[in-house]
């Protein structure tokens, strides 16, 4: 039987697939059997089998470093509702097809961070919100792992960003809201601020997200399969009221400014729960 074996990292497989494939031979084994126990290098899998003996229906499977699975398999494949836990502390927690996390699910970060919402082979995908353990959120559409379309961004001290992202950064027309609640329109380009467009908080009342977002059709956007669950990278805080220009200080981070494959996470960063130095200054816009 195919058995899924220990290569699955944080979101990275040592090989080309999420899951690495090990042919297991089931010599001595009987098909009805449903707790199998393999090599060190190999899980431990429980659960009911398809008659080529491949887990069918709700199981389990427990690498040696910690992570398991437990959820919904169809013909040796995680599909359906399931969890997926690392030992560092991570988890998602969600719907699952072909092996991949794909559908709505809640992805918890080791350092606290969590993404609920739709994700797509592997990939933030659709609508979701991202919250940091200090209190920043940001709700709106992600495409491709990135901030992509209509979202918006609250600091903790009550600022907010409300506008259009493009590849991870504010790009196009947005409002930047104050501690206050007074509000300006501005535009933004690779997340700096290119100008304003009204005066000093004559718009006392912006859009909210939910208005936006209703009325938006996401494009369908099936990305190729890929290795890695994304850490999501940081913003900067917008631009003050009383400023033309954007700031570069970044309160999240994201010296090397790209979330996906340009360039990749390393597999400690991601095993660490990286989240990029928060004191991180650089003109790479917001981050993804």
């Amino acid at each position: 039987c195919a058995i899924r074996c220990a290569g699955w990292r944080q979101g990275k497989a040592k090989d080309e697939r999420r899951f690495v494939r090990r042919e297991i031979g089931t010599e001595g084994l009987r098909p009805a059997d449903t707790s199998t126990r393999h090599t060190e290098d190999s899980v431990t899998a429980e659960g009911p089998r398809d008659e080529d003996g491949r887990l069918h229906g709700k199981g389990k499977e427990r690498w040696p470093d910690g992570t398991d699975y437990e959820g919904g398999y169809s013909h040796g494949m995680k599909h359906g509702e399931g969890c997926f836990r690392w030992p560092d502390g991570g988890s998602y927690t969600g719907q699952f097809k072909d092996d991949f996390m794909h559908g709505q699910g809640v992805y918890r970060f080791a350092d606290g961070r969590v993404y609920t919402g739709q994700v797509a082979n592997g990939r933030m995908e659709g609508h979701g919100t991202f919250e940091w353990p200090d209190g920043r959120i940001y709700k709106g559409a992600y495409r491709d792992d990135k901030k992509e379309g209509f979202g918006m961004f609250r600091w903790t001290d009550g600022r907010c960003h409300r506008g259009m992202w493009q590849s991870g950064k504010q790009s196009g027309e947005g409002v930047f809201t104050t501690v206050q609640g007074e509000s300006r329109r501005g535009v933004w380009q690779e997340g700096k601020l290119v100008k304003w467009t009204s005066d000093p908080f004559d718009d006392p009342n912006p859009p909210s997200i939910e208005e936006v977002v209703s009325i938006q059709v996401i494009a369908p956007h099936t990305p190729p399969p890929h290795n890695e669950i994304i850490l999501e990278e940081q913003l900067p805080s917008p631009a003050s009221p009383n400023s033309e220009e954007p700031t570069q200080d970044h309160p999240e981070a994201a010296p090397t400014g790209q979330e996906t494959a340009k360039p990749r996470l390393s597999e400690d960063e991601h095993r660490n729960g990286v989240d990029r130095s928060a004191d991180a200054q650089n003109d790479e816009g917001v981050g993804e």
